[in-house]
């Protein structure tokens, strides 16, 4: 019943950067007279995305070190800022000197910051390209009267909005997130945001009860955007797809003009134009010490608590010393009736010792993924009954009533069977086994 969801009011914010264009200093020659004839142009956007020209400084006539002083405001929302030193001519189109370009969001708001930058090459900047380019730039943002919804947002350490939310949403989950498999189908109202990680759905009970976030898309997994009219379509790398169209009644005309940045967003954060805007620059974990880099991941954490893998698996710590195999963690999941013995009679039997182990869990349907080695069966076809217990035994713990362990062997068959000449292989022969190529 859609009447449940409430939707959230807009968020009144805008945000400023005062960027004063100061001077720059030691610009190469392009003139026969020796000097040049330098001038700025501002862009919005980077070299991934389509650019908007915001502003062009006055033309310095005869000089190598000019001094413009000019000031301008960057109003909105913008993952990066393009400034751009030409050489201006009076008959003939404007030789490209250098550019600089700048990511808005290190600015603490209200803090003032003096830069002077190298200038990089463009297409068609001088081979012997030098100078700097020194500016200005203060950050103000309004970030007053937020949404409720909004106090709510499941943000990590580092992430931050960098779209205004957006209200009214329809959401249709036509191939749903796990965990939400009976909203498959379903349209929800709710809040989009768009941070420098993720894209983030939430819904709110219209008498306020309860706050959800059915979805949270981390932008790298997105495989493909589109767009229809007002909706915007996404296709994960995994082949979910879900649709959101932006509706919202209150205000038609700024429908499209919504849709259009945040896919402005949400293209530049799948792939940033620079790595220092990718999120894991941003991202520090409060528990993170310098020196505990070793125990952020947490096994036992991952596949008992998290993965919530039932009793049927158990914890192996015979690799501990990585005698085992040289390639494998200390610690990882295997079936609970596979005794210490018989797994290193498996390692054995397979390549650099790389035992079946598990991987991943899904506690909803029970099905588990598990990973290995090739076995060293070589052209004799030789053959180890404990290799093929364990497969038993992985084929059971996921599921007791299972039949049928698939394995997806990752090469062409006919690598697989040429591996045999030379004492490797594939399970050719396991019972209640089939092999996918």
């Amino acid at each position: 019943d859609t009447s449940v969801w409430h939707v959230s009011p807009v968020m009144h914010r805008t945000t400023a950067v005062h960027l004063h264009i100061v001077s720059a200093a030691d610009l190469p020659a392009l003139d026969s007279n020796g000097k040049s004839d330098p001038f700025c142009r501002v862009y919005y956007g980077s070299a991934t995305s389509k650019r908007t020209l915001r502003h062009t400084t006055k033309t310095c006539k005869g000089t190598l070190n000019p001094r413009w002083k000019e000031g301008v405001e960057l109003q909105g929302h913008f993952p990066r800022v393009v400034i751009e030193v030409l050489d201006w001519d009076a008959l003939s189109p404007d030789d490209p000197i250098g550019q600089v370009s700048l990511s808005c969001h290190h600015l603490v708001n209200g803090q003032t910051r003096d830069f002077t930058a190298e200038l990089k090459p463009m297409a068609r900047s001088p081979k012997d390209l030098t100078g700097s380019l020194t500016f200005r730039m203060v950050r103000v943002t309004d970030t007053h009267a937020l949404p409720p919804i909004a106090s709510a947002l499941p943000l990590l350490s580092g992430e931050e909005l960098v779209e205004l939310p957006v209200p009214c949403v329809r959401a249709e989950f036509i191939s749903s997130a796990d965990g939400f498999a009976a909203m498959i189908g379903r349209v929800v109202w709710g809040t989009l945001f768009v941070t420098n990680r993720a894209l983030i759905y939430g819904c709110e009970f219209a008498d306020r009860s309860r706050i959800s976030f059915p979805l949270c898309i981390p932008l790298p997994v997105i495989s493909t955007i589109s767009t229809s009219g007002n909706a915007l379509s996404i296709v994960l790398k995994d082949h979910r797809l879900f649709r959101f169209t932006f509706s919202d009644p209150a205000h038609p005309e700024e429908n499209l003009p919504r849709l259009s940045q945040a896919v402005t967003w949400i293209e530049y954060y799948m792939c940033p134009a620079t790595v220092h805007d990718l999120f894991a620059f941003a991202h520090a974990p409060a528990h993170y010490d310098g020196a505990s880099g070793w125990r952020i991941y947490d096994p036992v954490d991952e596949f008992l608590q998290r993965q919530a893998v039932p009793p049927s698996w158990r914890p192996c710590t015979s690799n501990s010393t990585y005698e085992l195999s040289s390639t494998y963690p200390s610690w990882f999941m295997v079936p609970r009736d596979a005794c210490d013995e018989q797994l290193r009679a498996v390692a054995a039997f397979r390549s650099k010792g790389r035992i079946p182990v598990l991987t991943y869990y899904h506690a909803a349907n029970r099905a588990c993924i598990a990973r290995c080695a090739q076995p060293l069966q070589g052209i004799s076809n030789k053959s180890n009954r404990h290799d093929q217990q364990l497969l038993s035994m992985i084929c059971k713990a996921g599921d007791a009533d299972a039949q049928l362990l698939t394995i997806f062997d990752a090469r062409p068959q006919l690598n697989a069977v040429g591996n045999r000449l030379v004492g490797k292989g594939y399970e050719m022969g396991y019972p209640n086994c089939k092999i996918e190529f």
